[in-house]
Order: C-alpha cells, then sequence, then structure tokens
C-alpha cells in the first residue's frame, strides 16, 4: 500500500523490475489525492528445480525503484524460494498454512505459474496491427 500523506494529488510510476528477476508489479495508474492510497501487488515467479538436500533453498531479492514527481523510493523484496521436497517437509504437522503479513499465495501449479510471465499477445493488450 501505498498512501499519500501530502497536502496535494501526488503522481508516481514504477520503474518495471527486469525479467530475469522474477518480479512483476501491478497497479493502477494516475494521480492519488491527499491523504488517499493505493496498492501496488508484487508476484515472484520462482522455481527450484533439481536441488536436493541442503541446496533446496535459495535465496531472491531485488529493489522495486518507485518514481514520484519530486523523489524516488526503493522497496525491497526478499523471499526464500524451496524446493517441493523441502517445502512439504516444513508443512508436515503444520495445520495451516501461515505466510505471513501480506502474503498471497496465487497459485502451487506449474501450469499456472507458466503463464505469470509469458508475453501477452497483440490482441490481449489491445493494439491492433494497423491493417
Amino acid at each position: 500500500m501505498m498512501k499519500n500523506i501530502g497536502v496535494d494529488f501526488c503522481r508516481f510510476r514504477v520503474k518495471p523490475p527486469p525479467p530475469s528477476s522474477g518480479l512483476r508489479v501491478t497497479y493502477t495508474p494516475g494521480p492519488v489525492a491527499a491523504g488517499m492510497q493505493t496498492w501496488l501487488d508484487v508476484e515472484l515467479y520462482a522455481m527450484a528445480i533439481g536441488l536436493e538436500g541442503p541446496e533446496g533453498a535459495a535465496e531472491c531479492s531485488h529493489c522495486i525503484e518507485i518514481q514520484t514527481e519530486v523523489e524516488t523510493l526503493f522497496l525491497p523484496v526478499t523471499a526464500t524460494v524451496l524446493t517441493e521436497g523441502v517445502y512439504e517437509s516444513r508443512m508436515e504437522g503444520a495445520e495451516h498454512r501461515d505466510l505471513g503479513p501480506g502474503v498471497k499465495l496465487i497459485s502451487s501449479s506449474l501450469q499456472a505459474r507458466l503463464q505469470v510471465l509469458r508475453p501477452r499477445k497483440a490482441a490481449e493488450t489491445g493494439r491492433s496491427s494497423g491493417l
């Protein structure tokens, strides 16, 4: 959540993270009135394939750059990516999966995750070919 604590409306833009980071940020562009707030959704696409045993966990970190009219803000994003085996062993005996505040599991299926970073077709973006 980003809140405008100023006395006038404010605009901001998020510099898209590089595809290699596995991050995608979605937000509603436009001005934010004084005292109002808007939400940023940050999605992480990560896979740990071929790792076993103690190698079953990897750290991931990146800073998302948010540019306002007067300053640049950096939102740090950190995550621990686990292989399926390590994840399941940590979840054994747990009655519910506690993801932490503000964290939402979108999908744990590989098929759904592969669609997260696929490029969109021209028809999906609403652009015409001009023919």
